[in-house]
């Protein structure tokens, strides 16, 4: 255009000439032109515009106007020229110099006086006249509207006749979408804050009367999201107007636009809690600000003193709000209620408020569960306020926790519990004997044997047995009250698993077995969850209760020999062992060789393997330290199993240099494991005999066991062997290096008969590969061999 504007005013009509002339050819023409070319002429027309209008073209869009009588594709291409027009003159993405700024405040000011109202009675026009013939032009044109009215007079789009358009447009499928960003760009005008309220309230009414707000449930997912931007639109402009309207002091007029907001937010929650993610996201804005904003008012004590006489949503929302300001407000040190700033102050009147008001008994059970999930996340406000404990304590134990007449509130407020309790324990000595019995009533025994039904279920009453072991341990009852507390405790666990394990034992039906399995399992389960309160051996001792659980864990073992539905029994054992290698140490040892003979024993499965490593991981790290006189013994193990559980520890020993404090002690049938006797004992030099050991045990014994005709590659407790192997071959060479590659390919791989360009291959694989991929590669290497 720089050209344009150097050369005669001649040129410059021929060039317009030019460009009317083509609109009214493609207007009248049966061939329909490329998109792509309208577009670019649109363009190049609203350049020539900008620089003609209004002085030397005022007659622009009258002459645009006239092409309208031609039909259809006339008005689709003066619509394209009014949005490259917006683009060129309005669109606040493109960055304009300061003459470019005053020249496009030139353009509108005229257009504003000279034909803007002309414009909108086309619009009108195009509207009444394509609704139904041309939705692309329809749509086009509402997009039009949109872009044109953030800066002309809101009155010419914001009345009856319009809005009525506007609406039935929205009861129409392919104009609807149009329609709602068009609504959206109404109410997203600058506009004066008052206006701007009774503007969006007036939309929204008529919306909500014409039954489009809310959305139906089954409506199409498309417009809903375009309804949630538009809800988005509505409270972030109402938000944006108080805030103005509270900075200007005039307070009543930012009452009614906060209550506007307030009546708009159980739409927006409408929104958010839509299952689809581009409706959910599309409100996230409106409720951040929301939410930000709470902090200002108080809005929410009101509503706690007048719950009773709210609807539940209501007062739901203000218990919601008030958890989600922890988001909003930042915390001191991750405590909302340190120091004595507004906001702390604002912080401890409204949780107070919140507890005294009594809502957590409202009888909805949405309201309640969202009170214990706040009392839960504040819960330094009761460390710094103790006197509130008591109060909150009693409202978990009863009707409105855990023995209200909802399942999932139930459930809930079980695990709160055990937060609530483990964060504020130290102020819950002196009510420690009641809420232990009154926790007992939760202990009842699991159906079927009682016939009674459960107010929490299994999985619930293992935060009841962590709480009531947080308690004893946080007590400050003397080491003898705690230990009477915790057999008190176990008592009826250990005296109900000697009921059921019997019956599992002498049972024939299957079904029946698994009942009895089950409770046998979770009366374990329930005995290792309250060991939870312990985090060492120093504190179950000094506490007492080491003798508890050593008790139990004799009695436990038991279950090692269960005939039948071993895997559940099993992995109930293996639990209760990893906790008790954390809080006995040890006191431990003695009992491991017997739960491992048991844990391994012939008949067990890959399936037993893979769930015993974690357990002699934990072990070998654990007891590192000790020496060959406080060894650990494995008797009787399958070949594989033993093959499995020999690469796991000769990895573990050799990452940890511990070679001396463990036996592997298999039977004579099992040869292959001597070496490990011998070379993890007998050396003199542990260093460098462990060094030579690697090479001349532990490497070898990685081939030849799966290279024995038994060692069946396609099966799956041979396939965990393998994977072991290969943990312990990269184990090895990444402590070795060149050493063990160097051994590998000269030495070893040669005297299995495997050629030099086999050895250099699996050497390669070994050393850049990861090893997972380097597993896979192993069983095909291993196939290759034995074919």
């Amino acid at each position: 255009m720089t050209i344009y504007r150097t050369v005669e005013i001649s040129q410059q009509n021929q060039l317009k000439e030019f460009l009317l002339g083509w609109l009214q050819i493609q207007s009248t023409s049966n061939k329909q032109e490329k998109m792509f070319i309208c577009n670019k002429a649109a363009q190049l027309l609203s350049m020539v515009f900008v620089i003609e209008y209004p002085h030397k073209w005022m007659t622009f869009f009258t002459d645009l106007h006239r092409l309208l009588s031609y039909g259809v594709k006339a008005v689709d291409l003066y619509l394209r020229i009014l949005m490259a027009i917006d683009s060129e003159v309005v669109d606040r993405e493109i960055v304009h110099t300061t003459e470019d700024a005053q020249r496009n405040t030139l353009i509108k000011d005229a257009m504003r006086e000279q034909c803007i109202p002309e414009m909108v009675e086309m619009w009108y026009m195009i509207l009444r006249t394509y609704e139904n013939s041309s939705s692309e032009v329809t749509c086009l044109c509402l997009e039009v509207i949109g872009a044109y009215v953030s800066w002309i007079d809101i009155s010419l789009i914001a009345n009856e006749r319009f809005i009525t358009l506007l609406l039935h447009h929205l009861s129409v499928d392919v104009l609807r979408e149009s329609a709602c960003d068009c609504l959206h760009e109404i109410i997203s005008k600058g506009m004066n804050p008052m206006a701007k309220t009774q503007l969006v309230e007036s939309l929204v009414s008529v919306l909500e009367r014409a039954h489009i707000l809310p959305p139906a449930q089954d409506e199409d997912i498309d417009f809903v999201a375009k309804l949630a931007k538009l809800i988005n639109g509505v409270g972030t402009n109402l938000l944006v107007s108080w805030n103005k309207l509270l900075k200007s002091g005039n307070e009543v007029d930012a009452e009614k636009t906060f209550q506007a907001i307030d009546n708009k937010v159980s739409l927006m929650l409408r929104f958010l809690g839509d299952e689809d993610d581009d409706i959910s996201l599309a409100v996230t804005e409106f409720a951040h600000d929301y939410v930000t904003t709470l902090k200002q008012v108080s809005c929410m004590q009101f509503v706690w003193l007048q719950w009773e006489t709210l609807v539940f949503t209501k007062v739901e929302l203000a218990v919601r709000f008030l958890y989600n300001l922890g988001e909003a407000i930042p915390a001191n040190q991750s405590n909302h209620f340190m120091g004595d700033s507004p906001k702390v102050i604002a912080m401890k009147e409204m949780m107070s408020t919140l507890v005294r008001s009594g809502v957590v008994g409202h009888s909805h059970f949405a309201v309640g569960l969202q009170v214990f999930e706040t009392f839960a996340r504040y819960d330094k406000f009761f460390n710094l306020t103790p006197q509130h404990i008591p109060e909150v304590i009693a409202a978990f134990l009863d009707e409105r926790g855990m023995r209200n007449p909802n399942a999932m509130l139930r459930s809930r407020t079980s695990y709160l519990f055990s937060r609530f309790v483990k964060s504020t324990r130290q102020h819950l000595h002196p009510y420690t004997d009641e809420i232990l019995k009154t926790l007992a009533t939760f202990m009842v025994a699991a159906p079927p044997d009682n016939g009674h039904s459960m107010l929490l279920s299994n999985d619930d009453k293992l935060f009841i047995y962590e709480s009531a072991g947080v308690l004893i341990v946080a007590s400050q009852f003397p080491p003898e009250k705690k230990q009477l507390q915790m057999k008190t405790l176990l008592s009826p666990l250990i005296q109900k698993f000697n009921t059921m394990l019997t019956k599992l034992c002498a049972e024939c039906d299957e079904a029946q077995q698994l009942v009895y399995a089950e409770i046998v399992s979770q009366c374990i389960s329930f005995a290792s969850r309250t060991s939870k309160a312990f985090h060492s051996q120093q504190t179950m001792t000094q506490c007492g209760c080491d003798v508890c659980y050593i008790e139990a864990l004799q009695v436990f073992l038991l279950a090692m020999n269960t005939p039948y539905q071993r895997q559940i029994v099993h992995s109930a054992v293996r639990q209760y062992l990893h906790r008790m290698i954390v809080c006995l140490e040890g006191d431990v040892l003695p009992y491991i060789p017997i739960a491992v003979e048991n844990l391994l024993k012939s008949s067990c499965t890959a399936k037993d393997i893979q769930e015993f490593i974690p357990l002699i991981n934990q072990i070998i790290s654990k007891f590192k330290a000790f020496t060959s006189e406080q060894a650990l013994y494995f008797y009787d193990l399958e070949l594989d199993a033993m093959h499995t559980v020999l690469c796991i520890l000769c990895t573990e020993i050799f990452d940890m240099g511990q070679w001396k404090f463990l036996v592997i002690s298999p039977q004579d049938s099992h040869t292959v494991l001597l070496t490990v006797i011998e070379g993890a004992v007998d050396f003199p030099d542990p260093v460098y005999g462990f060094r030579d050991f690697i090479y001349e045990r532990i490497i070898p014994t990685c081939f030849l066991a799966p290279l024995k005709s038994t060692f069946d590659l396609g099966d799956g407790q041979t396939y965990l062997a393998l994977q072991e192997d290969g943990a312990l071959l990269k184990t090895v060479v990444s402590k070795q290096g060149r050493n063990a590659y160097r051994f590998l390919q000269e030495e070893y791989l040669p005297s299995l008969q495997i050629s030099p360009g086999l050895s250099q291959e699996f050497c390669e694989a070994l050393q850049q590969t990861d090893l997972k991929v380097f597993r896979n590669y192993f069983k095909v290497f291993l196939l290759r061999l034995k074919s």
